[in-house]
């Protein structure tokens, strides 16, 4: 059980690695569509903010979904205080474009 805690920590850290590159491509893409004056251009740039900010939010969902499990393993081994698991492993809120 001590080894699945542990499995769960590190999902749970990838999950949120990945959370932040597209967190970071999505303020790229923004920046970008900040920079531009082009009617066209923009049109695409929205339309690529779209998809990485659906992109985004399924990965949110699945860095949720890790963290769901790696309290169940703490809680299975008896930890029932999860508070330093949420300063730990912030998990930042959706997007919305």
């Amino acid at each position: 059980m001590a080894e699945a805690l542990g499995n769960s920590g590190e999902r749970l850290e990838r999950a949120i690695a990945i959370l932040e590159e597209s967190s970071a491509k999505i303020s790229s893409l923004m920046a970008a569509l900040e920079r531009t004056s082009s009617e066209r251009q923009r049109r695409k740039l929205e339309e690529k903010i779209r998809a990485e900010a659906a992109n985004y939010n399924h990965l949110r969902k699945e860095a949720l979904e890790q963290l769901r499990w790696l309290i169940i393993h703490r809680e299975a081994l008896g930890m029932r205080s999860h508070g330093l698991v949420a300063e730990k492993y912030k998990i930042p809120p959706p997007f919305r474009f």
